[in-house]
């Protein structure tokens, strides 16, 4: 499976299709995206449950008569199954994208509350 490096950027989604130069060795597709433990511009933590890169892998090989047969997942998803569909596949990880976009929002949130806060309590002279 592709790999996100030392030069991915945080909350961006990577998407890189290989398609190889013989089609019946399929396209390989790679989707994944890092969530840092740490604020990346400000070396805070953002206090989320891990540092945690997800990421899917599959092949799809063209079939003329019943359409696109998926082989070959691969993926850092907390859960996993074999779908029974590419889309699927795809379904779950944007669903786990979600949560933890959903996680990084709220304690982004409680952030900013605490910081208001503690700029409220500073005594002006």
């Amino acid at each position: 499976m592709a790999e996100l490096n030392d030069s991915s950027k945080p909350y961006q989604l990577k998407i890189s299709p290989k398609i190889p130069p013989n089609k019946s060795e399929g396209t390989k597709l790679f989707v994944g995206i890092w969530f840092p433990l740490r604020d990346p511009n400000l070396g805070e933590p953002f206090m989320m449950s891990a540092d945690e890169k997800v990421m899917i892998s599959w092949t799809i090989f063209p079939f003329s008569d019943i359409g696109q047969k998926a082989i070959d997942h691969f993926s850092t998803l907390p859960y996993g199954s074999i779908p029974d569909h590419h889309i699927d596949f795809f379904s779950h990880f944007i669903l786990h994208l979600k949560e933890k976009w959903l996680e990084l929002c709220s304690l982004e949130e409680r952030h900013l509350t605490d910081l208001v806060s503690r700029i409220l309590r500073i005594p002006l002279n």
